[in-house]
């Protein structure tokens, strides 16, 4: 039983996605993040329930202002955008953690609602 790398795993997931689909792989500039969790017991293969995930030229995977979230920025993003957010709203997050939600429904949803976040620390 052998040692098995991310990176190994990226090549050999980029190979199959490209035999099965065509599909160009990139694994520095990408479009779509694949994420591939593997034990000894399952795999997890999870992918974006959208082709791109943009807001401007900046892919919200890639997004600066957090660099150590809890949530996803992704996945903050599809949070806010279920939320049905409109102008003129009052939003408040009671735990807000680390903003993720509120950041991107005030930076991509709706950037003319009022945004509150409050959490215990």
């Amino acid at each position: 039983r052998g040692v098995v790398t991310s990176v190994a795993m990226e090549r050999a997931l980029g190979d199959i996605v490209h035999r099965l689909t065509g599909w160009r792989v990139d694994l520095t500039d990408h479009d779509v993040e694949v994420l591939l969790n593997w034990s000894d017991h399952a795999v997890l293969l999870e992918m974006p329930i959208t082709s791109r995930y943009h807001r401007g030229d900046a892919m919200l995977s890639r997004r600066d202002y957090i660099t150590h979230a809890a949530l996803h920025p992704p996945v903050a993003w599809a949070v806010a955008s279920q939320a049905g957010i409109q102008p003129g709203w009052v939003v408040l997050d009671p735990m807000v953690g680390r903003g993720g939600i509120l950041i991107e429904a005030a930076l991509s949803v709706c950037p003319s609602a009022i945004y509150f976040g409050t959490d215990m620390d």
